[in-house]
């Protein structure tokens, strides 16, 4: 089983096309409110590897009995990203 994993994320590697950002916008700017809570909800629905990491970070804060910390490190984080792009460092 190690093998197989070792080889699907070789792959994903290699082939970094095969896990690519989805976007309900399809690439264009977000100008309004509305554009940025259609891409919060549309980007890990029409990104399956967004949707799987969502329920992996759930089901992590819940098997380590750390549901708030695991989750409120989850939002801070996601809310750094934004400042940091929203401040030019991206």
């Amino acid at each position: 089983m190690k093998t197989f994993y070792f080889s699907f994320f070789s792959l994903l590697l290699v082939f970094p096309s095969l896990v690519f950002s989805h976007h309900p916008l399809n690439g264009l700017e977000m100008k309004t409110f509305y554009d940025g809570v259609l891409s919060g909800f549309g980007h890990p629905l029409l990104g399956l590897d967004h949707l799987i990491f969502l329920i992996g970070v759930g089901i992590l804060s819940y098997l380590t009995k750390n549901l708030f910390k695991l989750s409120l490190s989850f939002i801070a984080g996601s809310l750094v990203g934004i400042l940091s792009i929203n401040f030019g460092f991206y």
